[in-house]
């Protein structure tokens, strides 16, 4: 087997579990080096329940890479995660505490390094670090070799530390204060996938702003994936969200909106709509929405869904859309045909089945989260019963469940 291409024994190498790594890495010491390249990839740091005194995972990382230094350089995707608690006695920042951080990660081959999720979780904001904390997560920024960002809850304004090799960022409520939103950029970045998450409308429409802003040198034209939740009440946010769709509309192949929870029928703006006529090259379409103590929101939320399928081009190439439902605290007996909205789910079976404007589509993904009370035959059974056109096509694919529903 060593006699075989390097790259075809990692390949291998890549279908095996943590035991089986270790177990071979013990047996074999000539893919030893191989295997500990896949056991010491990804470094997890984060928040140790029940510790109030100086946090001693850098010194335990310090100590190991001193004994090994090879396994240091293996590490490539690094993730770091605050406390997720309040800022309160016995909770502060760990990183604030962790006086051997810096250290530890310079022992890092941070040229290396692939992937980079930072999470501040509820600990404090970011500035509140010590200095040569942030100075070494800035460092970490600028790995040449850094094609992955996520940030939670972190300040935008690490973007500026990017090199050009950067081409997936994620945003999950991003620090956007004007002390963390300075894009003050010298390299351009080229972004292939991007993700926008925010609890507030106004949060988004600054964040597209700050990205589309031609000074701060970040090119969206090439995104092949774009995730960003909208707040269907707000005509800006739309407006905002449509300017991102535009300036990628050529190269977008996976398309995914969140829509707002438990929206007011009353303060949708009929004027307001997502645009996704010029979007030829989209093969993907996710939309998400949910229902929670009432159903009264389903006729705004799917008459929303099916507005924004319905404006994609006649000759388009969607292979697959994804419609995913969770119903969460509803009284059973309060959901019927009426309540359950049967005309526009029969509508939507009615667009969708039409080949003339869907002919490439191959699957519908119906995925109904049903945590409604009490427990009982899903309501999903009932949905289902609405798609006749697409059960007959063979395109339905139903999923059901009651667990918790991840966005």
């Amino acid at each position: 087997m060593l006699k075989l291409p390097l790259e075809l024994i990692r390949h291998t190498l890549d279908f095996l579990d943590q035991r089986s790594l270790k177990q071979t890495s013990l047996t074999c010491s000539g893919l030893r080096p191989l295997c500990q390249e896949h056991i010491f990839a990804i470094l997890k740091l984060q928040y140790q329940m029940g510790t109030t005194d100086t946090p001693t995972r850098s010194r335990d990382l310090i100590a190991r890479y001193q004994q090994s230094p090879a396994i240091a350089g293996y590490v490539k995707h690094l993730y770091i995660y605050e406390t997720p608690w309040l800022n309160r006695s016995g909770h502060d920042m760990w990183l604030a505490r962790d006086e051997q951080f810096p250290e530890a990660m310079e022992l890092l081959s941070l040229d290396k390094l692939q992937t980079f999720n930072l999470d501040m979780g509820k600990a404090g904001p970011f500035e509140d670090l010590p200095e040569a904390v942030k100075i070494i997560i800035r460092k970490i920024c600028q790995s040449p070799s850094l094609t992955r960002l996520d940030l939670s809850k972190a300040p935008v304004g690490l973007l500026n530390e990017c090199g050009p090799s950067l081409k997936t960022l994620s945003l999950n409520n991003a620090d956007i204060s004007p002390a963390a939103k300075q894009l003050l950029r010298n390299a351009p970045i080229q972004l292939h996938d991007l993700r926008v998450t925010t609890p507030h409308h106004e949060d988004t429409i600054e964040i597209i702003g700050l990205l589309l802003d031609p000074a701060h040198k970040i090119d969206t034209a090439r995104l092949a994936f774009l995730h960003c939740n909208i707040d269907t009440c707000n005509r800006l946010k739309y407006s905002s969200v449509n300017r991102l769709i535009a300036t990628c509309s050529q190269c977008l192949r996976v398309l995914s909106l969140p829509l707002s929870v438990n929206l007011d029928r009353d303060t949708i703006d009929p004027n307001a709509a997502i645009e996704l006529g010029g979007c030829r090259m989209l093969t993907e379409l996710s939309i998400a929405f949910s229902m929670i103590g009432s159903a009264d929101p389903l006729k705004v939320q799917l008459s929303e869904a099916i507005r924004i399928i319905s404006s994609v081009s006649p000759d388009n190439q969607i292979k697959t859309i994804n419609l995913n439902v969770r119903l969460v605290g509803m009284r059973r007996a309060g959901l019927n045909e009426v309540s359950l909205c049967y005309q526009l789910w029969k509508s939507l079976d009615a667009l969708l089945s039409d080949r003339t404007r869907f002919g490439h589509l191959g699957t519908l993904e119906l995925d109904v989260s049903d945590r409604s009370m009490p427990p009982g035959q899903p309501v999903a059974e009932r949905i289902v019963g609405y798609f006749e056109n697409l059960k007959d096509l063979g395109i339905l694919d139903m999923k059901t469940g009651q667990g918790l529903w991840v966005r």
